[in-house]
């Protein structure tokens, strides 16, 4: 497991947690349960935490297979967030969650790549030669496939075979979503061409794939003015031909434990 690390934030999202009880799936402290759950697995974990949900993470502070970074102290210091303000008059997709959806949302999910590049660049992770993307409470996915979960993820990051590439989880194929991209409102709803929770694969994959996205999505608001999805991005990427750059090792999923891949996947 030296040589492995996965990658997650925790930010504070305007009005998302602000009617939850303690024991709503989004509340703080049931969101370090499930987090806590995943450290429960073992496996090495960064996570970059705003100021305002740091003395959250006290439960689970001592966890050996914790990173906590707490550099970044608010959505807004993140390059993405300023890359996606960039558009005049941006606006939210029609067909959305609207009060799960908003703009800071957006960015969050957009910044997963951004927080991955960070931790590729920190001096303590230099000896780390596969990265990855796990959301901080995926655990709510699989609550009742949590065994199979576990061993299908340790079993991905404990296989002896090298392997070159990025394995990405996804749900529609790709001349599905070929089919969905020629039409206009491939910005106004959400495509579960990527499942979106996931990603993980050797140091240098994982930078091209995180580079591009992130070289990208300037021009992107600009052209279509819209915060939209980080998996409609991905997809608008991969349409345009701008994964070819490296191996995308992408495998059948859904939202639950098989978000990670079974272990025949890299034989």
């Amino acid at each position: 497991m030296d040589e492995k690390l996965l990658v997650t934030a925790w930010f504070y999202l305007k009005g998302k947690e602000n009617k939850c009880s303690n024991q709503d799936k989004k509340a703080p402290e049931k969101r370090v349960e499930y987090f806590q759950k995943l450290l429960d697995f073992g496996i090495p974990i960064c996570v970059y935490v705003d100021q305002y949900h740091e003395t959250y993470l006290g439960p689970v502070r001592h966890y050996p297979n914790l990173f906590i970074k707490t550099d970044i102290k608010k959505l807004e210091d993140l390059s993405t967030f300023q890359m996606m303000n960039d558009g005049e008059g941006c606006q939210l997709p029609a067909s959305r969650n609207h009060e799960k959806d908003s703009k800071e949302y957006m960015v969050m999910q957009t910044a997963k790549t951004e927080f991955v590049s960070r931790a590729m660049k920190e001096e303590s992770f230099s000896g780390k030669k596969y990265f990855g993307w796990i959301d901080f409470s995926i655990v709510h996915m699989f609550e009742n496939q949590q065994e199979e979960a576990r061993q299908r993820l340790l079993s991905l990051l404990l296989h002896p075979k090298k392997f070159q590439g990025l394995c990405i989880p996804t749900i529609r194929s790709l001349d599905e979503a070929r089919h969905f991209m020629v039409q206009p409102s491939f910005l106004d709803q959400i495509y579960w061409r990527f499942a979106g929770s996931f990603f993980y694969g050797d140091v240098e994959s994982v930078n091209l794939f995180c580079q591009t996205c992130e070289d990208n999505l300037r021009g992107f608001t600009k052209k279509y003015q819209r915060w939209v999805w980080e998996i409609n991005y991905w997809l608008w990427l991969e349409n345009q031909g701008k994964f070819s750059n490296f191996v995308m090792k992408n495998y059948d999923s859904d939202h639950n434990s098989s978000i990670f891949p079974k272990i025949f996947f890299l034989q």
